[in-house]
């Protein structure tokens, strides 16, 4: 009991402390630092803001070319035997939904691969954490085909091969980026 008491009182002291930072690396070895203060505010370090919906129109905020960019380089260092050339970046919205995509050509086929976005209540439109991707050459000139939905992808009409690869940021995924914050 003695020993119980001991370590509630040093668990008690270490949270109390009034700021902490803490640095960590992830698998590919990049640092990442998150602090904490006594007002307990959470600082996300990995959340990118991508877009901003004025009217139910979604427009860029983050350079779309660099995005596309960086899109090209990660599927091409994921996928195999992959040969990716996008030359298209675009929002989706599907069900008050909304995804950022690109499409383009890997090889002969056409390529397109899809992200969710998630959406303030001021209308930014932003990437967070565990990051879903959704990419086919079957089905990429679908709507709505082999897009993420929750932790899944959704199957293409046709039948065809829909690959979810999963991030546990979307600065993987766009590398020349550092993260950003919705403005308030």
């Amino acid at each position: 009991m003695k020993n119980f008491i001991t370590i509630l009182a040093v668990l008690i002291a270490l949270s109390s402390c009034s700021d902490s930072t803490k640095q960590t690396a992830d698998e590919n070895g990049s640092a990442t630092t998150t602090g904490s203060t006594t007002s307990e505010q959470n600082v996300n370090d990995s959340t990118l803001v991508i877009g901003q919906l004025n009217d139910g129109n979604p427009s860029f905020v983050a350079d779309s070319s660099i995005l596309k960019s960086d899109w090209q380089h990660y599927l091409n260092s994921s996928l195999e035997g992959s040969d990716c050339h996008l030359n298209h970046i675009f929002f989706l919205s599907n069900d008050g939904k909304y995804y950022l995509a690109v499409a383009g050509s890997q090889g002969d086929l056409p390529i397109r691969s899809t992200l969710p976005l998630t959406q303030s209540p001021a209308g930014c439109m932003y990437v967070t954490g565990l990051t879903i991707t959704c990419t086919t050459n079957d089905c990429a000139s679908e709507s709505f085909g082999c897009i993420p939905n929750l932790t899944s992808c959704t199957p293409c009409s046709n039948n065809g091969k829909c690959t979810k690869s999963i991030s546990n940021t979307p600065l993987k995924i766009f590398s020349s980026f550092t993260a950003t914050v919705c403005p308030e």
